[in-house]
């Protein structure tokens, strides 16, 4: 299952680095969370690994708004994700290579989800400088995310 996800999300306004020792190699992780990522019903979906439709009409009335106030947290889950965080101004952008995606949250709004989570990934020394002028802020976010040990939600 692979999702594409391109949407705005609002940074959280700090960042967390971890150095941490792998075997014999340094490494510094880098933690940030984000909310309000926009998701399509057809995303939903994918992300409950559920067949086309199912959000829609288990979830969801026919004016679109849901049926009940309902936020989806998935704690235990953990997505493999990549790609881009930008800001408004150019260079303001940091790419994500093998990052996790953890800590999600789904918050059903009209005729979709809103996407909050955290994001970790290895990071080089200057990459931390590149992230500090999107914290805070709202920014573009194109995010790729796999799952290959997700299970059937419980019903």
């Amino acid at each position: 299952m692979r999702i594409e996800i391109e949407t705005t999300v609002d940074l959280s306004k700090q960042a967390t680095l971890k150095n941490t020792t792998d075997g014999e190699e340094e490494l510094s992780l880098a933690q940030v969370r984000f909310k309000n990522a926009k998701l399509t019903l057809v995303q939903l979906d994918e992300l409950c690994n559920r067949s086309p439709g199912w959000s829609e009409q288990a979830l969801f009335r026919t004016d679109e708004l849901p049926c009940t106030p309902m936020v989806l947290h998935f704690p235990k889950l953990t997505f493999e994700a990549s790609g881009r965080i930008h800001g408004h101004r150019e260079g303001d952008s940091i790419s994500l290579v093998g990052a996790t995606l953890n800590d999600v949250r789904v918050a059903l709004i009209k005729s979709g989800a809103s996407m909050s989570g955290q994001l970790m990934w290895k990071s080089a020394g200057d990459e931390a400088a590149d992230l500090e002028p999107l914290l805070g802020h709202l920014c573009g976010m194109h995010l790729s995310i796999v799952d290959s040990q997700q299970q059937d939600l419980p019903l």
